[in-house]
């Protein structure tokens, strides 16, 4: 089974308890450290239950298992997963065509108010390219620091310098795997970012690849969260423009967005 949050396939049972039990490679720390991931991917429930699959939401999963256990579905901390409000009543997966990409759920859970930062950019190029602009030291210093070191494969740290001897940022490979995703955790840097989940999610859609970005697992939505959100869509289009034979602005030659860079 691939390793990570975006196993290709796996059974969702429920059991005589009601689990959840997701039979794919997860994060350490099960189903909840998946979610804080941002996706679940590729599950199927048993027929003639219903199927759910890459894109769908914790909620419209649970919806599948709750009918197969005939009980609420509920983590593995014990706590009720409860269904998203844009999920079908009887819990069933939507359309493929009318599903939103999955992100973090645990921000709709009692006692979890965690918050996130998310974006979706269309880029005309090929997936690779994407991949490796995002996944690799020089493509990274194209389009958000020049200042980059460190080792970009699974397991290794990435530092990320803003003008200052200190990196602003640390981020840990949590996993990554070509063309498809890279996974990241801030471990040192700005205070508001450590502990936090960087998500960068690639598929290709027609004649461009698009790039579902989460930043994850803020603790909470205060005001430099705001700014960061805004600071993350300016660099994504720069990506966008780099890719497109434009012209990228990483750092020091992006815009300012405010006193605050």
């Amino acid at each position: 089974m691939p390793r990570g949050p975006f196993a290709n396939a796996a059974e969702v049972r429920g059991d005589a308890s009601a689990r959840c039990r997701v039979a794919a490679g997860l994060m350490p720390g099960g189903l909840e450290s998946e979610m804080s991931v941002g996706s679940v991917a590729g599950v199927r429930a048993s027929e003639p239950h219903g199927t759910v699959a890459l894109g769908d939401s914790l909620g419209t999963v649970c919806g599948v298992v709750s009918r197969v256990a005939g009980e609420p579905c509920v983590n593995v901390a014990g706590d009720p997963i409860m269904m998203d409000a844009d999920d079908d009543v009887d819990g069933r997966a939507h359309d493929p065509a009318q599903r939103r990409p999955a992100g973090r759920r645990s921000d709709h859970m009692e006692g979890a108010p965690l918050a996130d930062i998310r974006h979706r950019v269309g880029i005309a190029a090929p997936q690779d390219r994407v991949f490796a602009a995002i996944a690799t030291r020089d493509g990274l210093a194209e389009w958000w620091t020049r200042t980059v070191d460190g080792n970009p494969e699974r397991g290794g740290r990435m530092r990320f310098h803003f003008g200052r001897p200190d990196p602003g940022a640390v981020m840990e490979i949590v996993d990554v795997l070509a063309p498809d995703f890279v996974v990241w955790r801030c471990v040192d840097g700005v205070a508001e970012w450590v502990g936090t989940t960087l998500t960068f999610n690639l598929r290709t859609d027609g004649n461009e690849t698009v790039v579902l970005f989460t930043h994850a697992d803020w603790r909470e939505p205060v005001e430099f969260m705001h700014h960061c959100s805004t600071k993350w869509a300016y660099f994504l289009l720069g990506l966008k423009r780099g890719l497109e034979g434009g012209s990228a602005t990483p750092y020091p030659d992006d815009a300012p967005i405010s006193g605050w860079g």
